[in-house]
């Protein structure tokens, strides 16, 4: 492979891996079953939806709430009561930890989404620079 050709490939490399960083991340489903959300933790990235599905033939909420067991809503979301088969969907846009509960049964079903940041454009920078140097080798 060339320079030139390394370089233009080092150039289309990168942007594509800008364009895949800014993409939707898709959609993570939580079920809300046994008194339980399922699972109860989940690391996300920026732009992906969670989806949660009541199981069960009791009302539950997810409501966001301050702090971890606080049981406080805290405002940011809140799907209100879901019957059985209901779908709750929330689009996590910051990193950040956010913890939710079910205002019923608060004291037994509570959750975490973890939104990790993205890449910063120095770090896909140093990705594409290194791809590069490994192709023109």
């Amino acid at each position: 492979m060339t320079i030139a050709a390394a370089r233009v490939a080092c150039f289309i490399g990168f942007f594509g891996l800008l364009a895949a960083a800014s993409a939707p991340a898709g959609v993570i489903n939580v079920n809300m079953q046994d008194f339980l959300f399922s699972p109860a933790e989940i690391t996300i990235e920026p732009q992906t939806v969670v989806r949660w599905t009541n199981l069960e033939f009791i009302d539950h909420t997810v409501t966001s709430q301050t702090s971890p067991g606080s049981l406080v809503p805290s405002g940011l979301f809140d799907s209100g009561n879901m019957a059985f088969g209901d779908v709750f969907e929330f689009r996590f846009t910051q990193p950040g930890d956010y913890s939710y509960f079910c205002i019923p049964h608060g004291s037994s079903m509570q959750g975490m989404v973890r939104v990790t940041p993205e890449p910063s454009s120095l770090a896909l920078l140093i990705l594409a620079a290194l791809a590069a140097r490994r192709s023109a080798r």
